[in-house]
């Protein structure tokens, strides 16, 4: 039978903080950033980005190092694999179909928007940037899942499950329409919410059903890298 990792309740509330950070923080330092750098070059942005992004996973780690290590051990000796990342990434594929359908058909194909987050993230793809491209599909992948489908999960598991699910999912979901908020796009979020629910649904699906991080974040890696890759091709 499949079981959770365990991990201290200390642990998670520092998870927690980081998450605050995630939240807020990196908005904050990207306006500091902006202010004291006086330059229309994305790259910096970028740079900032990446920078933030590599501390965040670096406590992370440091935090979460023992269930970090078990959770690779136990990926490592359970057989399948392959085929349960496959069949995640179907359902995760499935979802999202299913959410641009419904998008299409509440919005109708002419009024689609395409959400602010993912706005910036192809403006820089744009530049063939690639600290954009390495935060894409390696660092965000990890931090996400580490932030959410740990923190927030085991954080609200304590409650129950069903609870921690819905938060985690919505949880996800809302942090990625910040950029929209910020933006003061909030005719976008209706569509933007049917863009990313299907993924976190998926995700975090993913993980209450085989309790292992290390399938969300390789899902998660591979969404992101074919996203990224098709944007490049078209």
């Amino acid at each position: 039978m499949k079981q959770y990792i365990e991990i201290k309740k200390s642990k998670l509330i520092i998870g927690v903080g980081l998450l605050v950070f995630y939240i807020f923080g990196r908005m904050l330092i990207s306006q500091i950033a902006s202010y004291f750098i006086k330059t229309n070059d994305e790259t910096i942005k970028i740079i900032v980005s990446v920078l933030v992004a590599s501390f965040e996973l670096t406590v992370l780690f440091i935090i979460y190092k023992n269930y970090i290590s078990e959770s690779v051990k136990k990926f490592i000796k359970t057989g399948k694999n392959i085929k349960t990342i496959l069949k995640w990434v179907l359902i995760d594929w499935f979802c999202s179909l299913i959410a641009n359908i419904i998008n299409a058909i509440i919005f109708g194909l002419d009024k689609l928007s395409t959400p602010a987050n993912q706005k910036a993230i192809e403006r820089y793809l744009n530049q063939r940037n690639a600290g954009m491209i390495v935060l894409a599909i390696l660092l965000a992948p990890v931090v996400e899942e580490l932030l959410f489908r740990t923190t927030v999960f085991h954080f609200f598991k304590r409650i129950g499950e069903k609870f921690s699910i819905v938060i985690t999912i919505v949880l996800f979901v809302f942090v990625h329409l910040i950029a929209n908020i910020h933006a003061r796009d909030f005719s976008g979020i209706p569509s933007a919410i049917l863009v990313y629910l299907p993924t976190s649904f998926a995700l975090t699906m993913c993980y209450y059903e085989e309790k292992n991080i290390c399938y969300p974040i390789i899902i998660h890696m591979i969404t992101n890298a074919i996203a990224v890759l098709v944007y490049l091709i078209k």
